[in-house]
């Protein structure tokens, strides 16, 4: 009978990156601290902020350094499905937007959006609507870094945004970024 020793696991910390203060949001055991670069780690966002009202959204990050803790960095984040299940309803529009942008830091994010509009909008209200969408985004990404984009997701602020500049064209009922992902 062959006996296999298993190497001693230890706890390490990790932590969210700056924008979340370095908040520990996870504790994961491994024998070798190189086993944990690359992994990916996803928060509620209301474990990260008082906000009651943001319980739908979650956050990924990636480890990317081990030291004594985790040091992590954002990739991305999503919402609950039932959160765009609830959005969509019977007798009303939906327009899907998928955009490719790149920040002032030089980072690639691919934003996905839905837009909710009235049940008689003409499709051609809904190209204009969905061609305002990426130019916003676009014009935000130029004078932004992956940091502010961050904030204006959780705030809302990136939301609301979109939500103005398309109600210049025709009438919204809700903007909603339900989903981030940074390209590498």
């Amino acid at each position: 009978m062959v006996f296999i020793m298993a190497k001693k696991k230890k706890w390490y910390e990790v932590e969210a990156p700056k924008p979340f203060e370095n908040k520990v949001i996870a504790e994961i055991p491994a024998s070798d601290p190189k086993h944990l670069i690359g992994r990916t780690i996803e928060v509620n966002l209301i474990d990260l902020i008082p906000d009651t009202n943001k319980f739908y959204m979650k956050l990924y990050f990636k480890i990317t350094e081990v030291d004594t803790r985790c040091r992590t960095e954002f990739i991305g984040h999503d919402y609950f499905r039932e959160r765009i299940y609830r959005i969509i309803q019977k007798g009303i529009k939906k327009i899907s937007s998928i955009e490719d942008i790149t920040t002032k830091d030089g980072k690639k994010i691919r934003i996905k959006s839905i837009t909710i509009v009235g049940g008689k909008t003409p499709s051609s209200i809904m190209k204009k609507i969905r061609a305002d969408i990426s130019n916003t985004l676009k014009e935000i990404a130029n004078k932004a870094t992956l940091n502010d984009i961050l904030n204006m997701l959780i705030s809302d602020e990136l939301e609301r945004t979109i939500k103005d500049n398309c109600n210049k064209i025709y009438p919204t009922n809700k903007v909603e970024v339900y989903r981030s992902e940074v390209l590498l």
